[in-house]
């Protein structure tokens, strides 16, 4: 739980920042409504997912997110043009048990990285 915490003070933080609090609490209480009263995923999925996050470049391992706000790594959003840190800086061990979540690379390459393509819905 202490690790979920720290993510999402980090997350909200930037969002802040960034004037994106709005957004960001909103996606932080859809997922914890998604974990409690939605469909898990099956724990060798949840597994595998969390593996395959590790594994990414992409991945903090020191707070276990997909990204950190702060550190990078950094790229250039095509849609808006700025140049910003990587990733959804969501708390992994949670998210990935969440059956419809989606992986931030997936969604970002149009599936070619990230999760399995068969993992992941909309």
């Amino acid at each position: 739980m202490k690790g979920f915490l720290t993510a999402a003070w980090h997350a909200m933080l930037y969002s802040i920042a960034r004037g994106e609090a709005w957004q960001r609490g909103r996606g932080l209480f859809r997922g914890l409504w998604a974990l409690w009263f939605g469909e898990r995923a099956g724990g060798a999925q949840a597994v595998r997912r969390l593996d395959r996050c590790r594994d990414c470049f992409v991945f903090n391992a020191g707070l276990q997110t997909c990204g950190h706000p702060t550190k990078g790594p950094y790229w250039n959003d095509p849609v808006t043009d700025e140049y910003l840190p990587m990733g959804c800086f969501c708390h992994m061990p949670t998210k990935v048990k969440i059956k419809a979540a989606t992986c931030w690379l997936d969604e970002q390459t149009g599936g070619n990285d990230g999760w399995d393509e068969g993992e992941t819905t909309v």
